[in-house]
């Protein structure tokens, strides 16, 4: 059984993170720099932004097969 972390409903935790991934994707993809002069300027580690950019794309498909396989209460 799917539960809410931190008060939040689970629609409401999927809208938070999807307007983080929209973020990112403004933030990282419509930038000038390069991945590797944004990560030596965060100070992360090789492959940290786009290893970042996987885990956010991932969490709306994993929300969904979750969804999917355990549906909630009919409302």
């Amino acid at each position: 059984m799917l539960e809410p972390n931190q008060g939040l409903s689970i629609e409401q935790a999927v809208g938070f993170l999807q307007r983080i991934v929209n973020m990112a994707d403004i933030l990282v993809f419509a930038s000038s720099l390069s991945f590797s002069e944004l990560e030596q300027e965060k100070s992360m580690s090789n492959g940290g932004i786009l290893r970042q950019c996987l885990r956010l794309g991932e969490t709306t498909p994993q929300h969904n097969r979750f969804t999917a396989l355990f549906p909630g209460p009919p409302v």
